[in-house]
């Protein structure tokens, strides 16, 4: 561990500075060749956080990440983000929170990135049309952090957290859909 690190929620160790995947190419070929041993390089100097996302090529980003550094070293947090769902409608992305769509994306993540678990998941942003307080009631180590620029959202989402769900809403909202 760097000397410059922290912990994260209190446990996972990290260096002061990560590694964004986004840009990575994940064409086969030789720019994809270039990306693996641009992400093995950031291991080799130090970098213990790589961020990568579903919405990066649908997965492609996470399967190309597995592919340069699977075994993961001791000490490498591979985090990934949901929320982001391509409209089978119109091919377009768009952030989608429904609890099936978060639910797909990450069991998919642990079999692009050969991994039992996610040290680290982030939501993209907070969809609008799920409600913010069945995040909150997930789990207690989640941390929504949505943005605005309007004082009655900001009031909206600040008041999700006190919010309790029956346990009828969140059998009802951790259901798949029908």
């Amino acid at each position: 561990m760097a000397a410059d690190g922290f912990a994260i929620g209190g446990d996972l160790r990290v260096g002061r500075l990560g590694f964004g995947a986004m840009h990575l190419p994940t064409a086969a070929g030789s720019a994809r060749d270039g990306a693996i041993a641009v992400v093995r390089r950031a291991v080799e100097l130090g970098v213990t956080l790589i961020d990568t996302a579903y919405l990066y090529g649908g997965g492609a980003n996470e399967e190309l990440l597995a592919e340069a550094l699977h075994p993961y070293p001791p000490g490498l947090l591979i985090t990934t983000k949901v929320g982001v769902a391509r409209s089978a409608a119109t091919g377009e992305w768009r952030l989608d929170g429904r609890p099936e769509v978060l639910r797909e994306q990450v069991e998919r993540g642990l079999v692009r990135l050969r991994t039992e678990r996610h040290a680290l998941l982030q939501l993209h942003r907070v969809d609008p049309g799920v409600p913010l307080a069945w995040l909150l009631a997930r789990s207690p180590v989640i941390l929504p952090i949505p943005g605005t620029s309007r004082i009655a959202h900001l009031e909206e989402n600040v008041a999700a957290r006190h919010l309790r769900l029956t346990p009828e809403q969140r059998a009802r909202l951790d259901a798949p859909a029908t």
